[in-house]
């Protein structure tokens, strides 16, 4: 039924050696991969984090980091994973590591505070003891922003570090 409307070559590449021309313009596809492009384009845009959204994650991190120095004046509060790297979306958590001196990380000291201080939503506070990674997971009240918590595990900072080095180095790569 459709027969009349395939060409003998149809799905062969198109061979432009004989003819002389290959330039990307002579390409019938050209004009539809520019849109392609642009559109690509326009969706990176349009997901990348505006000046606004990591302000507000920030002050995410700046009322946990309160939490954190009232129980551990001593404590060092670092962010990892794709907030730190600036390679985050809109949809994504931001990690967070407390580094002190514990025998076992203080889970539910820093839970009860976090839940004292109304920086969760209430509800949204999760302890994961038992995980490879204990963490504590919330969800921001403020913000409604996903967090996870960890203690002393150096692994993601060291991560973090090394990819942001590498987009210095290969900036295009960003």
């Amino acid at each position: 039924m459709w027969d009349h409307l395939l060409r003998e070559d149809a799905g062969e590449p198109v061979d432009r050696a004989d003819t002389g021309d290959c330039s990307v313009s002579s390409c019938p596809r050209s004009a539809e991969d520019g849109r392609l492009h642009e559109e690509i384009i326009d969706f990176y845009n349009f997901m990348s984090p505006c000046p606004e959204e990591a302000a507000m994650r920030r002050e995410v991190v700046e009322r946990i980091e309160t939490v954190v120095k009232d129980l551990w004046p001593a404590a060092d509060v670092q962010i990892f994973g794709s907030f730190s790297t600036g390679l985050y979306l809109p949809t994504s958590d931001i990690d967070l590591v407390v580094f002190g001196k514990w025998e076992r990380p203080p889970l539910q000291l820093l839970e009860q505070a976090l839940r004292k201080h109304n920086v969760a939503e209430p509800g949204s506070i999760k302890v994961l003891d038992k995980a490879t990674v204990p963490i504590i997971k919330l969800t921001d009240q403020e913000t409604e922003v996903k967090v996870d918590i960890s203690f002393n595990m150096e692994t993601g900072v060291r991560a973090a570090e090394f990819i942001k080095n590498y987009m210095k180095v290969l900036p295009s790569a960003s």
